[in-house]
C-alpha cells in the first residue's frame, strides 16, 4: 500500500472521501459485472488445474480508506483466470451483495485490497453465516487492512495489518511446496512488492505457506523479526480461508508466478482443489501418552508392525504393544550407570519383524571399561540375553571422564551408524577446549579421542552388520581399511557429544546434533564461546572438536603455563598431543551447517535462540498411499526436525518460546527455519522418530535433573487434520500397592472441545472393562498394567490415554535427610547425607530388613537447568565432596543435586519399583539473574568490579524475583550486592508467593549515587523452617520506579556443610587508589561458622605476598590490581575475597594559560609535557591523573563513563574554541580499545546534551575477541539521534587517522589507515553546533579494565573557503595535475574557476594534506551551488589518480 506524501501511522481510515475518489468508485460500481470466460486485458496464462473449473466467486473490492491503484488490474487478472480455467467471476464494490441469498451463489468471496469498514452489522452477520455454511474466503493484500472492529473477520483473515516500508525487492521463503498456491514456486521466491507487517504473528492459528526473509529487505519501522508470515490458509468456523499479502503493485497481476499463486488460493478457497491447511495450526496436533511409567528413558525405535521399543538407562528394554497399550519389560541388561553410562542406544534391524534382531549400545557392568555394541534376538516378548553377538567394543575411561553419546540409526542400505562421545572430563577447562597435555591428565584431553584417527570416541561410526554377527565397512568411510594409525569404522570425526543422530532414509544424509562446551562468551586467549552444532552429513569428514567448533577455532592453550598459543588452523588441523595414537595431520574441518550457543549473537541461526542441548530429529517423508488417520501432512515432506533438550526455564532465550523446529531444506542447505508446535509442552525431549503410521514418537526426560522423573514418558504426536478430536485425561489413585489392589480411576478433564457428546471406555489391562467415566476396579493378579481410557465423540472421533498400575507391589518410600532440600553450601564443602527407606513388602532400613547395600545416592553437578552425573555413592550414609568447577566461568547458574534411590525386590509376577528423593543444593553466592520466576525486572550487563555477567535492573515498587527450592537452615544473614542511582527501597523476603508470609525485611536501603556504584548491604534473617520458593519483593512508595540494581545475593552461615568455609564479611583498602608510589593498607573481616581460629594470606597481584588480617603494601607500577586474601580455618577450609585498588601515575601538570593575551594556533603536536591552556581553553571535567602529555602524544586513560542518555560524566574532554565558519580537523589516534565502548576521537561539543563525535571504538562484550569500528554519533538535547554511520575495522590494526569536515551544518567523517588515503565514514546533519568547541576525548563506557588512547597531533587543515583565485586557469574542464576529471571548469560568482581554487602546483607536506585541500575546496563549491556532489566526487577521484 502506498500513497503520495507522508502516511499516517495506524489504521487507514478517513472521515469522508473526496469527489475524485468517489467518482472513481462510482465508475466501478456501474453495476454488478458478471464475466463468464469474459475478455479482459491479456495477462500471462497461469497453469491450469484440469477439472477444477465450474465454480463461482465474488470479487469484492470496496474501500473505505486508502484505495489501491492496482484494484482494476487485479479484477482484470481474476477475470482472465476465470476465462482460462472455466469458473465464473462477479466483481462488485456494492456491500449490499452480502445477503444470505446472494452469497449462496458463490463458492468463495475474494476480498481484493479492501480497506476500512466496508460492511454494516447485517452484512457482517450474513458473511459469517456464509462461511459457517462451508463458504470460502480469499484475502488479497489490503484485505488485512479491513474491519478492525470486527473480531470474527480478524480471525478469518488471520492477522491485521500493522505497517509497511517503501516498495522494494525481498525474498520469500516458501515453506509449503505442496499447496496449490505455492507448489509451483521456488524455495526462495524473489519479487518486488509492498511488504506488510502484521499486528500479531498468525503462525499456530493458521497454516503458513510462505514467510518473508527480513534480512533481504529493509522493514524500516515495521519489522516482525525472525518469523514473518506473508501467505497462509486455514479452515475457519466451518469454511475455508486463504490470504496473501502480495498484490500491491499493478505489475503483480502480470507476473506468472503471482497469478498462479492467486489462482491456487482461489481454487482452494472455493473448494475446487483440495488442500491441507493444518500443518502449522498447532491445535490440529495431539500429544498422546503411550507410557508414563518410565524412569530414565533414553532412545526408542518403532517396528513396522507398530510395536514401540524403548530403553531405560538402568538396563531395561521395554516394548509397548499398540493393540493392548500394555508395556512389557522384554529384557534387562546388567549395566554400569556411573556418570553418563548405562544402556544408551537402540536400533531395530531393518528386517526386525522377520528376524527379531535388536541392536543395543551399552556400558557392561564389571571391570572392563568399555562401551559395547551388540545384537540381541527378541523371541515373542522376551529378549534372549544369551543370543548376544558383540559387534564392537569402544574402550573408555570410567575414572573421571564423561560424554558417552550412544545414539544408533540405520540407513536404507542397511548400514548402522553409532555416535560416540569424546569421553573427556569437561569440568577443568573453563568451558573451552579440553586439551590438557600435562602428564597424568589424559582424561582431560579430547585430542586423545575426538581428534584421534585411531580411536573410536568422539565419532560417528558406520558399519554394515552381517547375518553371522560380524560387520563389514562400507565404501566411503573417512579412512580406507588398512590405513595406518586409523580405524576404518570412522565415518565422521571431531565431535564432542553427538548425543542424537538420525538418518534420512530417502537421501541417506546423516543428521547430527553435537553438544558444545559451556563457556558463556568468547575469550581472546581461549577462543569462541561454547556453541552447539547441527550438521547434515552426506560425505565422510572431520567436524573439528576440540580444535574448531561452532563459529570458529579455539586457541592452543597451555594448561601448564596458563598461556595462549595461536588459534588452531581449521583448514589444516594438526594433532600433536602426546596422548594421540593416530595421525598427526588431520582432514580439514567441515564448517557446521547450524550453530548457536549461550549468547544471542553467537549463532548463524538466530531462529534457534540460545541453548546447549542440540538434538538431531528425523526427516519426515510423506506417504500419500499410507492409510493412517494420524500421519503428518504432506507439508512436512522432506522437513528435518530439530529440538533442544534445554528450555527457557534454564535461562535460555527462545524467540518463539519453543523447543522444536522444522528445518526446510533446499537441496543440501537449510533455507528456512520455523518454530514447530510452540503451544505444545515438551519436557526435555530426549528422542523422537517417525513411525510407520506417519506419526511422531517422542521420549520426554521430564523436568528433573538426574532422571527417574515422574513426568517422563513415551508419547505419540498425531495429526488430526481439520477435524476436532475429543480429549482424554486418565487418572488413578493409588497407582501401586499390595493385592488385592482397588484403584479409583478418573476421567476428569476429558470431553470434546466443540461440546459434542462423548462416551467412555476403560480397559484395565487385566481383561476387565468399564464404560463408567470414573470407575473403581480391583486388581487381584500381580502385574504391571496399562489401564487405557478411550473417549469417543458422537462423530466417531476417538482419543485414548493410559495410566500405569502396579498390582502386587508398593513403590518404596525413600527419604534423604540430611541434607535438607534447598540447603546452602559453598563449592568445595563436604556435605553429609543420610537415607531412610521404607517398603511395604521389603521392610525398612531402620529395622535392618532392607540392607543399605541396595541403597545409593546419585550425585550430579547442576548447570543452567540440567545436571551432569558425577558419581554414585553406595549406602545409607556418607559424605559428598563437592568440587569447585573450573569448567564454568563465574556468574553461571551452578548447583549440586543429590538423588537417593532404592529399587525394591518386586514380587511374583510383578516387576520392581524404584523410590527416590531428590534434593537440590544452592550455592551461598547466588547470582541474581538466575531466578525461577520474576515480575517487572529486566537484565542488563554489569560493570560491578566483583564480577557477574549481568545484574537485574529496572526495578520498580512491587517487582520481584524468586528462587526454588530454598531452605534457610543454618543461614543467619543475607548480603545484597546493590547499586542505585534512583530512589532506593526495601527488599522483603516472602515464602511461597509474592504476598506470602514475611521472612525478612531489609529496611530502607539508600541510593548509592549511581546505577553501577555497588555496595554490600547485610540483613539478618531467621529460618522459618522447611523448604520453600522464596520471593524477594522490592518495595518503596506505591508507584515508585527506579529503586536499585541487584547483582547477587550472598547467604551467610553454616548452611548444610560439614565444615563450612569461613565467612568473609568485608575486604577494605585504605586508600582505594593513589599516586605512585602507592601505599595501601588492606584489611579483612571474617568469622568462622564453627568458631575455629582463622589465618590470612594475601596475594597483592604484583608478585608480592603477606600474611595477617591487616597488611600494608606499596605498589611501584601503575595499574588496577585485585589483592586477594585467602582465609583458612583450622580444618583447612578456605574462603577467598578481593578488593579493587588502583595505582595511578603522577598527576599531569595543571592546564594553565601562561600568556592569557596570546592566541596560539589550533594545531598541537603534543611535543611538551603539558597541555597549553591558552590553546586548550575549554577542557571539561579535567582529571589530571587520567591523562598526560609524553613522548609526543596526548594520552587519555579510558574510564567507565559516558556522554549519552543523561550519563554525562566522561572526564577530560579536551576542547578549544575555533572561529565561526567551516573547517576540517584531523588527528592520529591509537590504542587497544576493545571492551564496549572504549573509544577516542574527535569531538564537536556544544554541551553534554548536544554534541557530535567521530571516533575509534571497541565494541566487544567483556572477554570476547576484540572488534573495532570507526563511527559517527551525535546527540541533541540529550536525545540520541538516529544516524549511525560506521565502518567495521580489520583485526589487529590499532592506529587510525580521523578527519572531520564541517560545511554549514553538515559534518562529514573520514578515516585512513595510513594518513594519506582517506575513505568516508558518513555524513550527519546537526544545526545545533554552530558555536561548539572542538577537540579530543576518550572514555570506556562498559569497560572493566582501562586502556590508554593516544593522540599524535591535532590539526586544523582548512577553515574559511578561499576568497581569492590562487591560480588563473581557463581550461574547459577541471584538470588536476594533468589528470582530466571530465567536470566542467565552472566559474564562481567572483570569476574564480574550480581549477583556480585547487592549488595543485604548490608543494604539499604529503598527499594526504593535498587530498584534504581538494575535498575542502570542492565541498565549499557544492555548498555554494557551483558543483554537484557527483561532480565533486569526480574531481576528488581525479586528484587521487594524480
Amino acid at each position: 500500500m502506498a500513497q503520495p506524501g507522508p502516511r499516517p501511522r495506524g489504521r487507514h481510515r478517513t472521515g469522508r472521501r473526496g469527489p475524485a475518489a468517489l467518482t472513481a468508485v462510482l465508475g466501478l460500481l456501474a453495476g454488478l459485472l458478471t464475466v463468464v470466460g469474459g475478455q479482459a486485458a491479456q495477462a500471462p496464462e497461469a497453469a491450469a488445474h484440469p477439472g477444477h473449473g465450474g465454480y463461482s466467486i465474488l470479487v469484492f473490492s470496496k474501500t473505505a480508506a486508502f484505495r489501491h491503484d492496482s484494484i482494476p488490474a487485479g479484477i482484470a487478472a481474476i477475470q482472465q483466470l476465470a476465462a482460462e480455467h472455466e469458473f465464473t467471476v462477479t466483481a462488485t464494490e456494492d456491500a449490499t451483495a452480502f445477503t444470505d441469498e446472494n452469497l449462496a451463489q458463490y463458492d468463495a468471496v475474494v476480498w481484493l485490497s479492501t480497506t476500512g469498514d466496508v460492511l454494516n452489522d447485517e452484512q457482517q452477520a450474513a458473511f459469517e453465516r456464509y462461511i459457517q455454511a462451508g463458504g470460502g474466503y480469499a484475502g488479497v493484500h489490503a484485505a488485512s487492512d479491513t474491519e478492525y472492529d470486527w473480531p470474527w473477520y480478524g480471525e478469518l483473515v488471520g492477522a491485521y495489518f500493522q505497517g509497511h516500508p517503501r516498495n522494494q525487492d525481498a525474498t520469500i521463503e516458501v515453506a509449503d511446496r505442496t499447496h496449490p498456491s505455492t507448489q509451483h514456486l521456488p524455495a526462495q521466491w524473489e519479487r518486488f512488492d509492498e511488504w506488510y507487517s502484521f499486528r500479531t504473528n498468525p503462525r499456530g492459528d493458521v497454516h503458513v505457506l510462505a514467510s518473508l526473509d527480513e534480512s533481504t529487505y529493509d522493514p524500516e519501522a515495521n519489522p516482525m523479526g525472525l518469523d514473518h508470515p506473508i501467505a497462509w490458509c486455514q479452515n475457519y468456523d466451518g469454511g475455508r480461508a486463504w490470504y496473501t499479502a502480495g498484490g500491491h503493485t499493478t505489475e503483480s497481476y502480470s507476473e506468472p508466478e503471482f497469478l498462479q499463486h492467486l489462482l491456487g488460493g482461489i481454487e482452494t478457497a472455493a473448494g475446487a482443489t483440495a488442500a491441507d491447511c493444518g500443518g502449522t495450526v498447532w491445535d490440529t496436533f495431539d500429544k498422546v501418552p503411550l507410557d508414563t511409567g518410565t524412569a530414565n528413558p533414553m532412545e526408542l525405535d518403532v517396528a513396522a508392525d507398530g510395536r514401540v521399543f524403548y530403553i531405560e538407562r538402568a538396563g531395561e528394554v521395554r516394548m509397548i504393544d499398540p493393540a493392548s497399550s500394555q508395556t512389557t519389560v522384554v529384557g534387562t541388561l546388567d549395566v554400569y550407570t556411573q556418570r553418563e553410562d548405562g544402556l544408551l542406544g537402540i536400533a531395530l534391524d531393518p528386517d526386525f519383524v522377520s528376524n527379531g534382531w535388536i541392536y543395543l549400545y551399552y556400558s557392561p557392568d564389571g571391570t572392563e571399561a568399555e562401551q559395547r555394541l551388540s545384537r540381541f534376538t527378541l523371541t515373542g516378548t522376551t529378549l534372549d540375553l544369551a543370543s548376544e553377538v558383540q559387534l564392537l567394543e569402544v574402550p573408555v575411561d570410567r575414572a573421571v571422564s564423561g560424554h558417552a553419546g550412544g545414539s544408533l540409526s540405520f540407513d536404507a542400505a542397511g548400514n548402522l551408524y553409532l555416535a560416540t562421545g569424546d569421553d573427556t572430563n569437561p569440568f577443568e577447562s573453563e568451558g573451552y577446549a579440553p586439551i590438557d597435555e600435562r602428564p597424568g591428565r589424559a582424561s582431560f584431553d579430547a585430542q586423545r579421542s575426538s581428534s584421534n584417527t585411531n580411536d573410536l570416541r568422539g565419532k560417528v561410526l558406520r558399519v554394515h552388520p552381517e547375518p553371522d554377527g560380524t560387520f563389514t565397512v562400507p565404501d566411503g568411510n573417512l579412512f580406507a581399511p588398512g590405513t595406518a594409525s586409523t580405524r576404518p569404522e570412522i565415518y565422521a570425526m571431531g565431535f564432542r557429544n553427538p548425543f542424537r543422530i538420525e538418518v534420512d532414509g530417502a537421501t541417506g544424509a546423516l543428521l547430527v546434533g553435537d553438544y558444545g562446551p559451556d563457556a558463556p562468551s568468547a575469550n581472546p586467549d581461549r577462543g569462541t564461546e561454547g556453541q552447539v552444532e547441527w550438521n547434515r552429513i552426506t560425505a565422510a569428514g572431520n567436524y573439528g572438536w576440540p580444535y574448531c567448533h561452532g563459529a570458529g577455532p579455539f586457541r592452543d592453550w597451555n594448561f601448564a603455563s596458563q598461556t595462549a598459543g595461536p588459534a588452531f588452523d581449521c583448514a589444516n588441523p594438526v594433532n600433536d598431543s602426546p596422548n594421540n595414537t593416530g595421525l598427526t595431520q588431520l582432514p580439514p574441518v567441515v564448517a557446521p551447517d547450524l550453530y548457536y550457543g549461550r549468547s544471542e549473537t553467537g549463532t548463524n541461526a538466530p531462529e534457534l535462540g540460545t541453548g546447549g542441548g542440540a538434538m538431531a530429529g528425523p526427516v519426515y517423508r510423506y506417504d500419500e498411499a499410507l492409510d493412517s488417520d494420524v500421519k503428518w501432512p504432506a507439508y512436512y515432506d522432506g522437513a528435518a526436525l530439530f529440538y533442544e533438550w534445554t528450555n527457557t526455564e534454564d535461562g535460555y532465550v527462545r524467540p518463539f518460546d519453543n523447543d522444536v523446529w522444522e528445518l526446510r531444506l533446499d537441496g543440501d542447505t537449510v533455507h528456512d527455519i520455523n518454530p514447530l508446535l510452540s503451544t505444545m509442552q515438551f519436557l526435555r525431549p530426549m528422542d523422537m522418530t517417525f513411525g510407520p503410521d506417519g506419526a511422531l514418537y517422542l521420549i520426554e526426560w521430564g523436568t528433573g535433573f538426574g532422571g527417574n522423573n515422574a513426568d517422563s514418558g513415551i508419547y505419540r504426536i498425531e495429526y488430526a487434520g481439520g477435524g476436532t478430536r475429543p480429549v482424554a485425561q486418565a487418572g488413578a489413585d493409588p497407582t501401586s500397592g499390595a493385592l488385592p489392589l482397588t484403584v479409583q480411576f478418573s476421567s476428569e478433564g476429558s470431553g470434546h472441545p466443540g461440546g459434542l457428546p462423548v462416551t467412555y471406555h476403560w480397559a484395565f489391562g487385566d481383561g476387565a472393562e468399564s464404560t463408567d467415566p470414573n470407575p473403581s476396579h480391583t486388581f487381584t493378579v500381580a502385574g504391571q498394567y496399562s489401564a487405557r481410557l478411550t473417549v469417543t465423540a458422537e462423530d466417531g472421533a476417538t482419543r485414548s490415554q493410559t495410566v500405569q498400575i502396579t498390582a502386587g507391589n508398593t513403590a518404596p518410600e525413600v527419604t534423604l535427610d540430611p541434607p535438607v532440600d534447598g540447603g546452602f553450601f559453598d563449592f568445595g564443602d563436604d556435605i553429609a547425607y543420610g537415607i531412610d527407606v521404607t517398603d511395604a513388602e521389603d521392610g525398612s532400613t531402620g529395622d535392618g530388613s532392607i540392607s543399605c547395600d541396595g541403597v545409593d545416592l546419585q550425585v550430579l553437578f547442576g548447570h543452567a537447568g540440567h545436571a551432569h552425573p558425577v558419581e554414585v555413592l553406595p549406602g545409607c550414609e556418607g559424605t559428598v565432596a563437592t568440587s569447585t568447577d573450573a569448567g564454568h566461568p563465574a556468574g553461571e547458574d551452578l548447583f549440586w543435586v543429590l538423588e537417593a534411590r532404592y529399587t525394591d525386590a518386586g514380587g511374583a509376577g510383578v516387576g520392581a519399583l524404584t523410590g527416590r528423593d531428590l534434593h537440590v543444593l544452592q550455592p551461598k553466592l547466588k547470582e541474581a539473574e538466575h531466578f525461577q520466576t520474576m515480575s517487572g525486572i529486566q537484565l542488563e550487563a554489569t560493570s560491578d568490579p566483583r564480577g557477574g555477567r549481568q545484574n537485574i535492573g529496572f526495578i520498580d515498587d512491587g517487582d520481584y524475583i524468586s528462587y526454588d527450592p530454598m531452605n534457610l537452615a543454618g543461614i543467619d544473614a543475607i548480603t545484597y550486592r546493590l547499586a542505585s542511582g534512583g530512589s532506593g527501597g526495601r527488599i522483603e523476603v516472602r515464602s511461597g508467593a509474592p504476598d506470602g508470609p514475611l521472612v525478612s525485611d531489609s529496611g530502607f536501603i539508600a541510593p548509592t549515587g549511581g546505577w553501577q556504584s555497588w555496595t554490600d548491604v547485610t540483613v539478618p534473617i531467621e529460618d522459618p523452617g522447611g523448604t520453600h520458593e522464596l520471593f524477594f519483593v522490592f518495595k518503596h512508595e506505591p508507584g515508585s520506579t527506579g529503586l536499585f540494581n541487584l547483582n547477587y545475593l550472598k547467604f551467610r552461615g553454616k548452611g548444610v556443610s560439614v565444615d563450612a568455609r569461613p565467612e568473609v564479611w568485608s575486604v577494605e583498602a585504605t586508600p582505594p587508589s593513589g599516586e605512585l608510589p602507592y601505599e595501601v593498607t588492606l584489611s579483612v573481616e571474617a568469622t568462622d561458622p564453627e568458631g575455629q581460629e582463622l589465618t590470612y594470606a594475601w596475594d597483592f597481584g604484583d608478585g608480592a605476598t603477606a600474611t595477617g588480617a591487616t597488611v600494608t603494601h606499596t605498589y611501584e607500577l601503575s595499574g588496577v590490581y585485585r589483592p586477594t586474601v585467602t582465609v583458612t580455618d583450622a580444618a583447612g577450609s578456605e574462603a577467598h575475597d578481593s578488593v579493587r585498588v588502583e595505582a595511578v601515575p603522577e598527576a599531569s601538570p595543571p592546564i594553565e594559560c601562561a600568556d592569557p593575551g596570546s592566541d596560539p594556533p589550533p594545531d598541537d603536536e603534543f611535543d611538551g609535557d603539558r597541555l597549553d591552556g591558552c590553546r586548550w581553553d575549554q577542557v571539561v571535567r579535567p582529571d589530571l591523573n587520567r591523562f598526560r602529555v609524553e613522548g609526543g602524544q596526548l594520552k587519555i586513560d579510558t574510564t567507565p563513563t559516558n556522554l549519552f542518555d543523561q550519563h554525562n560524566n566522561a572526564p577530560n574532554l579536551m576542547l578549544q574554541t575555533l572561529p565561526a565558519g567551516d573547517w576540517v580537523i584531523e588527528t592520529q589516534v591509537s590504542g587497544d580499545v576493545c571492551e564496549r565502548w572504549q573509544q577516542g576521537g574527535l569531538l564537536v561539543y556544544e554541551s553534554d546534551q548536544t554534541f557530535l563525535k567521530l571516533d575509534y571504538v571497541g565494541t566487544s562484550p567483556v572477554g570476547e575477541p576484540c572488534e573495532r569500528k570507526i563511527e559517527m554519533r551525535h546527540e541533541i538535547d540529550d536525545i540520541f539521534q538516529p544516524a549511525f554511520p560506521e565502518v567495521t575495522l580489520p583485526d589487529g590494526v590499532t592506529t587510525w587517522w580521523l578527519r572531520l569536515e564541517k560545511s554549514g551544518s553538515t559534518y562529514t567523517g573520514y578515516y585512513s589507515s595510513d594518513g594519506v588515503n582517506f575513505e568516508q565514514v558518513g555524513v550527519i546533519e546537526n544545526d545545533r553546533l554552530a558555536t561548539a568547541d572542538v577537540g579530543l576525548y576518550a572514555f570506556g563506557q562498559e569497560q572493566t579494565q582501562a586502556t590508554t588512547v593516544a593522540f599524535d597531533y591535532f590539526h586544523v587543515l582548512e577553515s574559511e573557503p578561499p576568497d581569492a583565485c590562487p591560480d588563473s586557469d581557463e581550461s574547459p574542464t577541471v584538470v588536476v595535475r594533468a589528470v582530466d576529471s571530465g567536470v566542467t571548469n565552472y566559474e564562481r560568482d567572483d570569476g574564480c574557476t574550480v581549477e583556480d581554487l585547487i592549488e595543485d602546483e604548490m608543494e604539499w607536506p604529503n598527499e594526504g594534506r593535498f587530498m584534504m585541500h581538494v575535498r575542502s575546496v570542492t565541498q565549499h563549491l557544492v555548498h555554494d551551488g557551483v558543483l554537484t556532489r557527483a561532480e565533486r566526487n569526480a574531481v576528488i577521484a581525479a586528484a587521487g589518480r594524480s
